[in-house]
């Protein structure tokens, strides 16, 4: 399991772990940090998971800091651009995937609200048949 240490003592910390998240990576993401405390600290753990899946809310904030990361791995010539076009790729068609389920789930929304309401009427129409038809007949009582 891949964790991300956030430290509140200087910023050039916070943005070196995100460059170990960036894809692409020629360490393969790995990244380690050692703490020491003068006194009481608040220490957060934030997996690389969960941070992925807190992102998808913020796509501005994701797409900053993955360019971020990617600028400090470049620096340090730590950066596979191939395997960092690749998975842009994919992340691009995953994103334009879920989309396109989006719109077909509110297609066949829209269908079936459609069908319901059809039926709903239909209901209606063979309901007032059938007692038409009740009362035509004989009564056999």
């Amino acid at each position: 399991m891949v964790t991300i240490v956030f430290l509140n003592t200087c910023s050039t910390a916070q943005t070196a772990h995100f460059a170990a998240l960036c894809p692409g990576n020629k360490n393969g993401n790995r990244r380690t940090a050692n703490i020491r405390s003068v006194g009481y600290s608040d220490l957060f753990v934030l997996s690389k998971e969960d941070l992925w899946e807190a992102l998808q809310e913020y796509p501005e904030a994701r797409r900053t800091l993955i360019e971020k990361g990617r600028q400090l791995l470049r620096k340090d010539n730590l950066l596979d651009e191939e395997v960092a076009k690749r998975q842009d790729m994919e992340q691009i068609s995953v994103e334009q995937r879920v989309d396109a389920l989006d719109c077909v789930f509110e297609n066949v929304y829209i269908r079936l609200e459609r069908l319901k309401t059809e039926f709903e009427v239909m209901q209606v129409d063979i309901d007032e048949r059938l007692v038409g038809v009740e009362e035509k007949l004989p009564n056999n009582n």
